[in-house]
């Protein structure tokens, strides 16, 4: 099976695949409450989001694709 990671939009949302233009965005995205995060296996705020780009852009498209979701009028 040949997975590519490609621009998804519906209704109300789009979804865009991670990557290099993206990433100042979704860090300054992810910056919010501490807790917000609690349960998931990777930090990704501060310190921690290096390791979570890279885990998230580095893995195989067949294995796992990281998108950006954006509400239809929040796009820039």
């Amino acid at each position: 099976m040949n997975v590519v990671a490609r621009l998804l939009k519906g209704r109300f949302v789009r979804l865009e695949p991670f990557e290099k233009r993206l990433k100042e965005e979704v860090r300054s995205a992810i910056d919010c409450h501490p807790d917000t995060w609690a349960i998931m296996p990777i930090n990704p705020m501060g310190e921690g989001f290096e390791g979570y780009w890279s885990a998230a852009c580095g893995a195989p498209a067949n294995e796992q694709i990281a998108y950006a979701i954006r509400r239809l009028p929040d796009d820039p």
